[in-house]
């Protein structure tokens, strides 16, 4: 198979969320141009979705011996060893990664500051602080008419927890340039001032501001997407679960490939407001523009599994493994639905394709244990606690870790 058709099979794959698969495609690519910085920042961006930070940090640094000047990927390389609770390293990254930008535009020395303080490097702490009130205050007398200065400063007042003087600042920046990522900082201050007391945010006048600003920042800038996403979680703060969910529906119609509020939408139907007809009106049309998404084909089976509609839910679910791109949340669905239905060995079928797809899943197993408990499989049962519990040498996220020992503990088994 030639080069360009080994990487269209593997970018096909990692569309339809197939990202073991696609990786050994990637891998396989690699044999025939192993200098490429494309192919190993994806095997990366693979690697830390698969929570495999290990091979991630590899892929990273290879693709910086192959492109150094790609200096993103200093900080995600950074982010890498964070996870992986290699402060010092983690450290060294993002020091590479502040050298070679020209402008901290992000606020990005605040999490190395947090680094020096949690390793006890006062001095270096101390360091980069002063050098960012010193550059702030020569900006503030010297560059007022460049929006960054105050933004800036903004951050600076955001890390000393000072945010009424952020808000200044950041209506001084949003008054030179109407850039998104002021008003979603201008709105997250307003959370960190407001009263968040049930009976009194209602009537906050903080989180009134921010939900005025937001609204104004959508009208003043063109790529939005992060404003609309701000303001859906103003008003979750404020108990308008239907504004909420409005406002993600205006954004996706604006930006139907904007995944990072699929669930998100999805939940905010399901669980606060109950509207299953609108999950499966607004998935169905997602679904139409991007037929292989996995995320949009599980939302769209739980609006008709919600619906009690469960022969239709589990028809999307054996096109989309007939096509090959059901993940473990449609291979559990199917589990589920095959259980409601008696139907027990085609739900421990499901439950374990579900696993299969992704060990790291860890609903899959605690699903199919409450099956094995309720069909009173001991042995079944014990097998799989066995299984379950013999993933923590495989686990190299920190957190996950955690979650999974703490499950450990609390299965009595």
């Amino acid at each position: 198979m030639k080069f360009e058709e080994i990487i269209e099979n593997a970018d096909q794959l990692y569309k339809k969320g197939k990202y073991e698969k696609s990786l050994k495609e990637y891998k396989k690519a690699l044999k025939k141009k192993f200098n490429s910085y494309e192919i190993h920042s994806k095997i990366a961006s693979i690697n830390i979705i698969l929570r495999d930070f290990e091979e991630a940090s590899k892929s990273l640094k290879l693709a910086l011996k192959f492109k150094p000047e790609a200096y993103e990927n200093y900080f995600m390389l950074g982010n890498v060893y964070q996870s992986m609770g290699y402060i010092k390293n983690a450290i060294e990254s993002y020091e590479k990664y502040l050298e070679s930008i020209e402008q901290d535009d992000k606020g990005f020395w605040v999490i190395l500051y947090s680094l020096y303080v949690q390793l006890d490097m006062k001095e270096k702490a101390k360091k980069i602080y002063d050098e960012k009130l010193k550059e702030i205050k020569y900006k503030l007398e010297n560059e007022k008419n460049d929006p960054e200065t105050y933004h800036q400063a903004a951050i600076l007042k955001r890390f000393e927890n000072d945010h009424q003087k952020a808000l200044e600042y950041l209506n001084e920046a949003i008054k030179l340039n109407k850039n998104s990522i002021y008003y979603v900082e201008f709105a997250d201050s307003c959370t960190h001032l407001a009263n968040l007391d049930i009976e009194k945010r209602k009537e906050d006048k903080y989180l009134k501001e921010a939900v005025e600003k937001l609204e104004e920042g959508i009208k003043n800038c063109e790529d939005n997407k992060k404003i609309y996403e701000s303001l859906s979680n103003i008003y979750m703060i404020l108990e308008e679960y239907k504004k909420s969910a409005d406002t993600l529906e205006i954004l996706l119609n604006k930006y139907p490939s904007y995944s990072d509020v699929y669930i998100r939408y999805h939940n905010l139907l399901d669980k606060n407001l109950e509207d299953f007809d609108r999950i499966i009106k607004i998935y169905g049309e997602l679904k139409e523009k991007y037929p292989q998404n996995p995320i949009i084909t599980y939302c769209l089976m739980n609006g008709y599994m919600r619906k009690e509609q469960n022969q239709k839910a589990y028809e999307i679910g054996l096109k989309a493994e007939k096509e090959d791109y059901a993940d473990a949340l449609i291979y559990l669905s199917m589990g589920h639905i095959n259980e409601i239905e008696n139907k027990n060995i085609e739900a421990e079928t499901y439950y374990k394709k579900s696993i299969k797809e992704n060990k790291f899943f860890f609903d899959s197993y605690f699903k199919l244990m409450i099956f094995y408990n309720k069909l009173k499989e001991e042995e079944k049962l014990k097998e799989l606690f066995k299984e379950f519990k013999a993933l923590s040498t495989e686990i190299k996220d920190s957190t996950l870790k955690k979650r999974h020992d703490r499950m450990i503990k609390e299965l009595k088994i």
